[in-house]
């Protein structure tokens, strides 16, 4: 899984991607209380002529993902770099399309979520 983290002292941190695994969060975590978080999807397929994966609206998807963002008020991200650390966990995940139940396809889930640990509604 490809993750980012953001402080407010220091911005976005360097992406990483790491083997798939349990979140750890703040019980006082805003999400959690507030529900303060997003999520968007983009399904990626195997383009049968060319054998290249490639998502589905792509471009619509993180448009949609980036506005759900700033109607929270939460830390806004370049979609450009947001796709650029997408493409490499795609390749990774590919193996999955052989054993998923639809044919040549595969869905990858962007979740955005305050940790912020607080109670009490604000920005995250």
């Amino acid at each position: 899984m490809l993750t980012i983290d953001w402080s407010k002292e220091h911005g976005w941190e360097a992406p990483q991607i790491v083997p798939h695994g349990p979140l750890t969060l703040e019980t006082s975590a805003t999400a959690l209380h507030y529900g303060i978080s997003c999520h968007e999807g983009i399904s990626v397929v195997k383009n049968i002529n060319t054998n290249k994966l490639q998502g589905f609206r792509v471009n619509d998807h993180l448009q949609q993902f980036a506005d759900s963002t700033a109607h929270l008020d939460m830390p806004s991200f370049d979609q450009t770099e947001l796709l650029n650390c997408l493409k490499p966990l795609v390749q990774l995940d590919r193996e999955w399309i052989d054993w998923y139940d639809e044919p040549d396809q595969f869905y990858t889930r962007l979740l955005h979520i305050s940790t912020d640990k607080t109670l009490g509604v604000r920005t995250p």
